[in-house]
């Protein structure tokens, strides 16, 4: 696969930290984010970190609290936020 250029602008000061990550790392920036950009694309399963996977499902809702479904949700959401 051909690699081609691609220029980012940003802060100066988030830059320095791509590059201190990159090099603590032992990788590059463009290969961060080629797979920042990579994983835009992935619809089919969510990729949780380390710590998230651990915490998934260790808090649980107490059997007679009732769950909002996905409408109430979002309902909730819009009249909050608009």
């Amino acid at each position: 696969m051909k690699h081609e250029k691609l220029t980012l602008r940003m802060e100066g000061a988030l830059i320095r930290k791509a590059k201190r990550f990159a090099r603590d790392h032992e990788t590059s920036v463009s290969k961060i984010v080629a797979g920042f950009f990579d994983n835009l694309e992935r619809t089919d399963s969510v990729v949780h970190g380390p710590i998230t996977s651990r915490l998934r499902g260790s808090l649980k809702p107490a059997k007679d609290s009732p769950q909002a479904d996905r409408e109430d949700y979002l309902r909730r959401l819009e009249e909050k936020h608009g």
